[in-house]
């Protein structure tokens, strides 16, 4: 079983209170997806909001 840290942070808009682009969350959504279907755990803090909710 391969379990994979991650991190994954937005330091400018995400800061200032703007909201995230939508490609970002695209992408992470699709990349949490891809972990799923080959079966690699997440290892991460738990949040659900942002682009590391999206992974999850």
């Amino acid at each position: 079983m391969l379990r994979l840290p991650i991190w994954l942070g937005m330091l400018g808009p995400a800061k200032l209170g703007m909201p995230l682009p939508v490609e970002f969350i695209d992408a992470a959504t699709h990349l949490g997806k891809v972990f799923a279907e080959r079966k690699i755990h997440l290892v991460y803090g738990g949040g659900n909001l942002g682009l590391m909710g999206s992974v999850s």
